[in-house]
């Protein structure tokens, strides 16, 4: 996740890889008696892209699934009912954390569009049970947009603009933190 990107780099550098035991092997080595390691993850910026997209997760997150967690995650469809309506946008940095502090521990709200009529959330406190309002679905393509680095996607060009131009008339360049509070309110 871009959103994360200077985070990860510090979490990393700072990071003992002794305290994970053997956790993750290399040829029976634990990882973080394999010397190769640490120095890569100084020097080589491909290697650290690919420890922290392969290698941090399993170390760093609770990878059992527990009864309750399902209660916490939800998959939303566009309501067949609203004739087809498909205007989920997706960006090229497109989860968007309410907390990204708490982030590795699962302990804040999440969004993540799967498709232009599909996404999924996560609230900590299982409350992301509601039906997705028309507001919600707007504020959400605003919030996409404000945290796209490059790329904003949806399969509606115009829905788009109006979106864009509703953003600035609304929130304008400084209303992004109350954006975003008026989203995950709804979760």
């Amino acid at each position: 996740m871009p959103l994360i990107d200077d985070f990860a780099h510090e979490f990393i550098k700072c990071l003992d890889l002794n305290e994970f035991g053997s956790r993750i092997t290399i040829n029976n080595i634990p990882l973080g008696k394999v010397k190769d390691i640490k120095r890569l993850l100084e020097v080589d910026s491909g290697f650290r892209h690919y420890f922290r997209s392969f290698y941090l997760p399993v170390l760093m997150f609770d990878t059992r699934v527990h009864d309750h967690d399902y209660e916490c995650w939800r998959l939303h469809e566009v309501a067949p009912e609203e004739g087809g309506w498909d205007n989920f946008l997706t960006s090229d940095n497109p989860i968007i954390v309410e907390d990204i502090e708490k982030i590795f521990s699962f302990n804040t709200k999440l969004i993540f569009p799967l498709s232009k009529k599909h996404l999924v959330t996560f609230s900590p406190s299982c409350s992301n049970g509601c039906e997705l309002s028309a507001m919600f679905t707007t504020k959400l393509a605003m919030a996409m947009n404000s945290q796209s680095e490059k790329y904003l996607v949806g399969s509606n060009r115009e829905y788009i603009e109006k979106v864009l131009k509703l953003q600035e008339e609304v929130y304008g360049s400084e209303g992004v933190p109350r954006l975003r509070s008026e989203l995950f309110r709804c979760l």
